[in-house]
């Protein structure tokens, strides 16, 4: 039975592989309040997510410039297409 004693040896969390289904709807908030480490004393708490896709035929100029622009404004800090 847990007693609510700080495991010390014990300081990090982490999941980095959790793939969402597109379309999922889910809201970064949301995830950070549902794992309630947020609300940890001194807690530094990040949620990073990464996008890949491919298109086997491959994708269009005029598609790739239009994700491109709409990467812009969402801040995302470098993107590429590229060849596989």
């Amino acid at each position: 039975m847990w007693n609510g004693a700080i495991i010390s040896a014990v300081a990090r969390f982490c999941n980095p592989n959790q793939r969402l289904p597109v379309g999922c709807g889910c809201d970064p908030g949301k995830l950070l309040s549902g794992i309630q480490l947020t609300s940890l004393i001194g807690a530094v708490v990040e949620v990073t997510m990464e996008i890949q896709a491919r298109v086997p035929d491959g994708i269009l100029e005029n598609v790739a410039r239009t994700v491109s622009e709409k990467c812009k404004p969402l801040k995302f800090q470098s993107q590429a297409f590229e060849k596989e």
